[in-house]
C-alpha cells in the first residue's frame, strides 16, 4: 500500500469502543492514515484517540427514516470528500449499516467485526450487508468452530487486548484480594444469583468485590443485592453510580487480582455469551494479564485454560482460587504477545507491516 492510503474506523453504537485501540495500534504500524467516523460521545470518553487516530469526522446514527436516507448520503459523501480507500465497521451489523452496504461505493472496500455468531446463521439483514462486506473478523479465534461460513464469505479472528494505560492510581490494602467484575450490575449479561454465592462463600483473607461499571440506582437487581450485603457482617462489594472515567477503570483494573465474568450454564448470563458472544471482560483478563474464575462449564476456552481456575456454585473454595493466583499471572508470559495481535489483525485487512 502507499503512504496516503486512508482507513476509516467507523462506530455508530454506543458500546464496542473498547476494541478500536487494538485496531488502532495495529494501524499505526504501516504507513496508513486512521480516521475515526462516529460517535461523539465516543470521542470524548476515549481520550488516547485524540492523539493517535489522524482525523475525528462525527457523525451519529440517524433516528427517523427520512433521516437515514440523508445519512447515507453524507457518509459516502464524506467517504469521497476524506480520500477513504477501506473502511472498517467496528460493528458490522443492524439496519443502518445494511443500509450503507446497500448504497456503499465499489471503489471503497470494506470489512466488518461481527460480536455475536448469530449473524451469520441465517439473517436476512446480514444477507444483505455480505453485499458489500466479504471480510469479517470475531473477537476470538474459539467462534471460528462454531459458525457455518456463508459461500463467498471469509471469516477470521483477532483478539482486541491492548488497552491504554494512564497514569492515576488507587490504593489497595495488602491484605486485600479485590475480584472484579466488568459492567454495572444488571442480569441480562451476568447470573446475580449466582453472585449471592460469592458473596457468602467464606474465605480466610479478606476479599473485596467491584462491579467496574455504572450502575442505576433504581435497579431492582441492585437493591437487592445491597440486601443480601447489608445483611452479611464485613462483607466488602463497591458498586459504582455514576459513569466511571477511563483513567479511573484503569486504575481499579490494574489492581484486580482475578475477574469474575459471572457466566453461568441456563442462566440468561449463557445465552447472551459463551456460545455466541465474547463478554468483555474476557478481552480485558487477557490485555492486563488478571486471571480468572470461571465457571467449569468453560474450561473448553483454549486462551482461558492457563490463567483461570475453575468453580461450581455448590462448592466454592475461595481459598483454593486464591491460592493459586500468583502462578496464574505467571502463566501470561507465555500467552499471547502483542506483536501477534497486531499481526492478526492486519491480516484480517490484508495489509502487512513494512
Amino acid at each position: 500500500m502507499n503512504k496516503v492510503a486512508r482507513i476509516a474506523l467507523v462506530e455508530f453504537g454506543g458500546s464496542h469502543d473498547e476494541c478500536l485501540y487494538t485496531q488502532l495500534k495495529a494501524l499505526k504500524t504501516i504507513p496508513v492514515e486512521v480516521v475515526f467516523i462516529g460517535n461523539q460521545s465516543i470521542w470524548e470518553r476515549n481520550t488516547t484517540f485524540h492523539g493517535l487516530f489522524d482525523d475525528f469526522i462525527p457523525f451519529e446514527k440517524p433516528k427517523g427514516i427520512l433521516e437515514k436516507w440523508k445519512s447515507v448520503k453524507r457518509f459516502n459523501q464524506l467517504l469521497t470528500s476524506h480520500q477513504i480507500q477501506h473502511v472498517v465497521f467496528n460493528t458490522a451489523q443492524g439496519s443502518f449499516v445494511r443500509d450503507l452496504c446497500l448504497f456503499a461505493k465499489k471503489a471503497i472496500t470494506y470489512f466488518g467485526i461481527l460480536h455475536t455468531t448469530n449473524k451469520l446463521n441465517g439473517s436476512f439483514t446480514q444477507k444483505l450487508i455480505h453485499s458489500k462486506i466479504k471480510n469479517y473478523a470475531f473477537l476470538n479465534p474459539y467462534f471460528l468452530d462454531k459458525i457455518q461460513i456463508p459461500k463467498g464469505i471469509r471469516v477470521c479472528a483477532f483478539r482486541p487486548i491492548l488497552f491504554p494505560t494512564f497514569q492515576e492510581t488507587i490504593e489497595k490494602p495488602n491484605d486485600e484480594c479485590w475480584i472484579g467484575i466488568i459492567g454495572g450490575v444488571e442480569n441480562r449479561r451476568k447470573d446475580l444469583l449466582g453472585f449471592q454465592q460469592f458473596m457468602q462463600a467464606k474465605s480466610s483473607r479478606s476479599v473485596h468485590y467491584f462491579f467496574l461499571g455504572k450502575t442505576k440506582a433504581d435497579e431492582p437487581a441492585y437493591q437487592a443485592l445491597l440486601a443480601v450485603k447489608n445483611q452479611i457482617p464485613d462483607l466488602k462489594v463497591t458498586f459504582f453510580e455514576d459513569f466511571i472515567p477511563e483513567t479511573t477503570f484503569d486504575a481499579y483494573v490494574q489492581k484486580m487480582d482475578f475477574l469474575l465474568p459471572l457466566i453461568h450454564p441456563d442462566t440468561p448470563s449463557s445465552e447472551e455469551y459463551m456460545n455466541h458472544q465474547l463478554p468483555g471482560a474476557l478481552n480485558i483478563g487477557l490485555g492486563y494479564h488478571i486471571p480468572f474464575l470461571m465457571h467449569e462449564a468453560y474450561r473448553d476456552w483454549e486462551d482461558l485454560k492457563p490463567v483461570s481456575c475453575y468453580y461450581n456454585l455448590e462448592h466454592l473454595a475461595l481459598d483454593q482460587f486464591l491460592a493459586q493466583q500468583q502462578v496464574l499471572k505467571a502463566n501470561y508470559q507465555q500467552g499471547i504477545s502483542e506483536e501477534s495481535v497486531m499481526k492478526d489483525y492486519l491480516d484480517f485487512l490484508h495489509l502487512h507491516a513494512h
